[in-house]
């Protein structure tokens, strides 16, 4: 398997294409510490985003809830479990922060789900059909917050932003 192949089965926001990446580039800088338990606590973060946040985000499962429960469900349950979510995201991080998600490395965090513009796609998704619930109100996430703006800041994560990308639409 070629590192092209990878890419033709793995999106860029997959643990295993990341995984991939950090084992088969790690002079590249490691997205994850040698440190085992560092470790966990780093996939904990990107399990609670991708499986407990990100979904409830997603149309396919909002409208898979709203044809079995209601027009008002996918609303009320986006809003929970994403609140929820963000609350664990932020008790984790008042923990292990310094500049970056854990300390002052970015790691696999960052590259899976906690780039700035993911974190943009989960508050702003509540305001946009079919959830239009409003936008979450980010004011109890400071940590989060200091995370995303020093993320913004890396020349890497300004590259990557949709509107930098060459097929963005110029406005």
């Amino acid at each position: 398997m070629t590192s092209g192949d990878v890419f033709d089965t793995l999106t860029d926001r997959e643990a295993g294409g990341l995984q991939y990446l950090e084992e088969k580039f790690p002079e590249k800088g490691p997205l994850l510490p040698k440190d085992l338990l560092q470790r966990a606590h780093i996939y904990q973060v990107v399990f609670l985003m991708s499986a407990n946040i990100q979904p409830l985000q997603n149309s396919r499962i909002v409208l898979e809830i709203e044809n079995k429960l209601g027009k008002e469900e996918p609303k009320k349950w986006a809003h929970h479990f994403i609140v929820k979510g963000f609350t664990a995201l932020e008790q984790i991080l008042e923990k292990t922060a310094g500049k970056y998600c854990f300390g002052d490395n970015v790691t696999l965090v960052r590259s899976f789900n906690f780039s700035p513009f993911a974190l943009d796609q989960f508050y702003s998704t509540l305001a946009a059909p079919p959830l239009s619930v409003g936008i979450l109100h980010r004011a109890p996430y400071p940590t989060i917050q200091r995370v995303m703006k020093a993320l913004y800041e890396l020349p890497e994560v300004k590259a990557s932003l949709p509107a930098n990308q060459p097929d963005a639409p110029k406005s």
